[in-house]
């Protein structure tokens, strides 16, 4: 099972989606759009790279996009006892072996924006971006079906009803939402009942038809699509992609990994945490907390080998930051404001601040401080139940990062370099001398020295001097301490700072990886990464 993702990774499973791994992390420079296979080949259709071929299970590949006069191919599919690709700007083309080369195929077909392909009995289809479906009976020519309008983003077939010609009825997905239904290969068209859901894609298992939705459900279907019950929401993004193989079917999501199930009514489930955007780490008593930034809040209680989404009471699922104070769990969201759990993740309620993207949370003594993107910092004295702005003195609202050190507060600015305060956060004075790179991401202390991670390295404070110097690296979103190591993620890797060689050094086996949050236990280090998940270095 292979699963192409917006930032041109490819996953592939050996054991029916149990894992995944990555397997070629720079296949292409855009999005991955389509998957599939013929004639013994993996070909993948991509947002700028045309179509890349791969005989060695995506191993390596090649461009075979000669011909081909757009490189944004939104689908493939076989038909006709060749591949065809349909692109988004030039229509369709079909696949010459003996030419090497890609042909143009339009004849009738007045849409080059092309949207889906399937083929579905004798026919293919083609799904276009506003004049509906057309047809094909030899690969070369076009026809237009019954359905003349619309947005077409998916094409699906079915195994047939009660009415429905030899070979099943024929289904499609608009972009405006809704899904219409022919019997007779196209000829007519009847809407079916699935709410206002866009439906991205289809597909069959043992006789049910499955549906993919934007709503982050899946609908399912045990007549041929006529009638459809849609499951419970698996994630608060869209589904995208859905696939069957003999034993289960399988669904990609936007943002939120792969899900799969293996009979209808069976549970969905998601096999480890992977392909999500972790934005924020937090561990405690064996407990690991992921802030991701579309399915909440998720926590693992057996390091990292299994993961379960506590998202009870949250309004919003972007989560920033994470912290527990005396026994209470605070979640940062990107937009709701903070977040509080009394019940260990079980469930969540508000606190008394509102409506504040929170990038960051430090407590010092019975103080708790947030950062926010666009209100500066606030501080509660009473358990987060109210808040009073500390912003005297700070150059910029944007702060993405707290630090505390020796009394004094560390604040991390978008823009303006790193402000400090003394007198717990009522005013605040800049620190600009030696901070070439004035954007901060992260901020941290290891023995005795603030460190200050930007988007062009990261640098130390000499405090007696209150001079910044640098110390290599650049794009640091994390920075941490773990036994006695600084560790430092960046946008290629986790780095460790060697005191005797004054320098970083690449942690071997996250190269190439985007480290979004880093978070120290008595297990290892624990690494989220923007859209691989979760890693544990022992």
């Amino acid at each position: 099972m292979y699963a192409g993702t917006g930032s041109g990774v490819l996953y592939r499973s050996d054991d029916d989606g149990a894992t995944w791994d990555i397997v070629n992390a720079t296949v292409a420079s855009g999005d991955l759009l389509t998957l599939t296979v013929w004639d013994g080949a993996l070909y993948v259709g991509t947002d700028g790279d045309g179509v890349l071929r791969s005989y060695d299970r995506g191993e390596s590949w090649e461009n075979v996009s000669d011909g081909l006069e757009s490189p944004n191919v939104q689908a493939l599919t076989a038909a006709h006892g060749t591949l065809f690709a349909g692109t988004l700007g030039r229509g369709v083309f079909r696949w010459d072996g003996g030419a090497h080369a890609w042909a143009a195929t339009n004849d009738g077909l007045p849409s080059p924006l092309i949207l889906s392909l399937r083929a579905h009995g004798a026919n293919l289809y083609a799904g276009t971006w506003g004049r509906g479906v057309f047809r094909s009976a030899d690969g070369k020519t076009w026809a237009p079906t019954g359905l003349t309008h619309g947005e077409i983003v998916s094409l699906g077939g079915t195994g047939g009803g009660a009415g429905d010609v030899a070979g099943g009825a024929l289904l499609a997905g608009s972009h405006a939402g809704g899904v219409m239904r022919s019997p007779d290969g196209g000829a007519a068209w009847a809407p079916v009942d699935v709410g206002e859901r866009v439906v991205w894609a289809f597909t069959e298992h043992h006789g049910v038809t499955y549906a993919a939705s934007e709503d982050g459900s899946v609908l399912s279907s045990q007549d041929a699509g006529t009638t459809w019950v849609a499951s419970p929401r698996l994630t608060h993004r869209a589904i995208r992609a859905i696939s069957a193989s003999d034993h289960a079917v399988h669904v990609g999501s936007d943002g939120s990994g792969v899900f799969r199930r293996f009979a209808d009514g069976a549970p969905w489930t998601q096999p480890g945490l992977r392909n999500s955007i972790v934005m924020s780490l937090h561990t405690d008593d064996g407990a690991v907390y992921a802030g991701t930034a579309f399915n909440g809040v998720v926590v693992s209680r057996d390091g990292g080998a299994s993961w379960r989404r506590s998202n009870a009471g949250l309004t919003r699922f972007e989560i920033w930051a994470m912290l527990r104070v005396s026994g209470d769990l605070y979640a940062g969201t990107g937009g709701e404001g903070l977040f509080v759990s009394h019940d260990d993740a079980e469930t969540w309620a508000p606190t008394g601040l509102r409506d504040r993207n929170v990038r960051a949370l430090m407590s010092r003594g019975d103080a708790l401080y947030a950062s926010t993107e666009d209100g500066g910092v606030f501080r509660s004295d009473d358990a987060a139940a109210t808040w009073q702005s500390r912003n005297e003195g700070l150059a910029q609202m944007h702060v993405p990062a707290l630090a505390e050190l020796g009394g004094h507060i560390y604040a991390g600015t978008g823009g303006d370099g790193v402000f400090t305060s003394d007198d717990g956060g009522a005013t605040w004075v800049d620190i600009p001398t030696g901070l070439e790179h004035r954007h901060v991401l992260s901020l941290a202390t290891h023995d005795g020295v603030v460190h200050a991670g930007t988007t062009g390295g990261v640098y130390h404070l000499d405090e007696a001097e209150s001079r910044w110097s640098p110390t290599g690296l650049a794009s640091v979103w994390a920075l941490t301490t773990h036994e006695a190591v600084l560790y430092a993620g960046a946008a290629d890797g986790v780095y460790r700072w060697e005191d005797h060689a004054d320098r970083w050094t690449a942690d071997g086996g996250m190269e190439g990886y985007f480290i979004r949050a880093l978070a120290p236990s008595d297990g290892g280090l624990y690494a989220g990464t923007l859209g691989n998940g979760v890693f544990l270095g022992r």
